[in-house]
């Protein structure tokens, strides 16, 4: 009776121990901590003194105006994390001007590049960062102007000014 009853428990504890079999698997977790995103703004745009009946355009590359006497290219610095895709866009593309009785309307025209104006290109998002720090120049046109009254026009006039033009980076 006493080797029926040893036979009992080792067969018993012998085949439970299977039935608790556990297996396992591991996941490893990790994250890349990029440098902080931001744009600052260098200059705005300005047109400067043109005529009432012309076409004025500001080449954002700085290369070919027209219409325009010493214009100011609106720049603007985006510092991030080097070799990251960052997408570049713009709250609108126009806005008006307005000098608190009449307005005329601005479309802007954007081009990027790491570090040179000059060889500035569209932007094709996303942009990759080739450094920590890229740029983008802002230009653009007032469309044709027939007999535009005189005055000083602002896209952040109070009175009648559409706001001004919003560059938005994110990475992507």
């Amino acid at each position: 009776m006493k080797k029926m009853v040893i036979i009992t428990i080792v067969l018993t504890l012998g085949l439970s121990s299977g039935a608790f079999a556990q297996e396992s698997a591991t996941a490893v977790v990790d994250a890349v901590v990029q440098a902080a995103l931001s744009i600052a703004k260098v200059s705005d745009v300005d047109f400067g003194n043109i005529s009432a009946t012309s076409t004025p355009i500001i080449d954002p590359t700085g290369v070919s105006h027209t219409d325009v006497n010493t214009p100011t290219v609106g720049e603007f610095t985006i510092t991030g994390q080097s070799g990251a895709g960052v997408n570049i866009t713009l709250t609108s593309a126009t806005t008006t001007l307005g000098d608190g009785t009449n307005t005329m309307t601005f479309t802007a025209d954007l081009k990027q590049h790491a570090t040179t104006q000059a060889s500035a290109i569209a932007i094709s998002n996303p942009v990759t960062l080739g450094g920590s720090t890229h740029k983008l120049w802002l230009g653009g046109n007032l469309g044709t102007l027939t007999s535009q009254p005189s005055g000083t026009y602002a896209s952040d006039n109070v009175t009648n000014g559409g706001g001004d033009i919003e560059v938005n980076v994110v990475y992507n």
